[in-house]
């Protein structure tokens, strides 16, 4: 098995470091107690790409936090068929050339593996807010009044984010929602809920800049 590395470029795609498991399906990201699950495309069942339809990824400065605004259960195998319902709307219903997120993220902490980095995604509403932006969606309806992300799925979610920043060099305001890319669009993507915890990760990450930077 490959091991996942982020890319250092976008043309050339590498994912997460992962150790290896006792289980095949899946590839453990961290250590012991504190791992946390990433699927590759193929482990979840997903489909080809079509070439044809998707841009090289340009420079990456910032990602988008998202949310399916569907409710989802714990269950990894229903998150999968969830994502693969997801990928298959935005092929053939979309005309995109692939899922549009780079990453999904169940609300077990499996972080699965989306549209490879090495392709622009179509996430955050058009081309110019899509170049240089890798898309993290949580599986879940986070708006008021439904779900909370379990707090699995959100440690994956600053643990895939700090990564992200770390090898790309994103600065704290290029972790973003989807409202705060496309403003008076009518998008109220990730909910109220993941909004404050994007806005909390932001603040947490300029005040470690800040203490590294002292």
């Amino acid at each position: 098995r490959r091991r996942h590395r982020l890319a250092r470029h976008a043309t050339t795609e590498k994912k997460p470091a992962v150790a290896r498991t006792t289980q095949p399906a899946k590839n453990s990201w961290g250590q012991g107690s504190e791992s946390i699950v990433l699927l590759e495309r193929a482990e979840w069942g997903s489909r080809k790409e079509v070439p044809s339809r998707l841009n090289p990824m340009t420079r990456i400065h910032r990602v988008t936090i998202h949310h399916t605004a569907m409710l989802a259960s714990n269950s990894r195998t229903a998150n999968a068929a969830q994502i693969r319902s997801i990928q298959r709307r935005h092929i053939t219903a979309n005309g995109w050339g692939d899922l549009g997120y780079h990453f999904m993220i169940g609300r077990d902490g499996t972080i699965f593996e989306g549209r490879r980095l090495q392709f622009q995604g179509a996430h955050a509403g058009d081309p110019a807010s899509n170049k240089g932006n890798v898309g993290i969606c949580l599986l879940g309806d986070y708006s008021v009044g439904q779900q909370t992300p379990s707090a699995i799925q959100l440690k994956a979610l600053r643990q895939l984010t700090a990564a992200l920043c770390s090898r790309y060099q994103i600065p704290p305001s290029g972790i973003l929602t989807h409202k705060e890319v496309r403003p008076g669009h009518g998008t109220a993507c990730p909910g109220a809920y993941l909004t404050r915890v994007v806005r909390d990760m932001r603040n947490s990450y300029r005040l470690q800049l800040a203490h590294v930077t002292d």
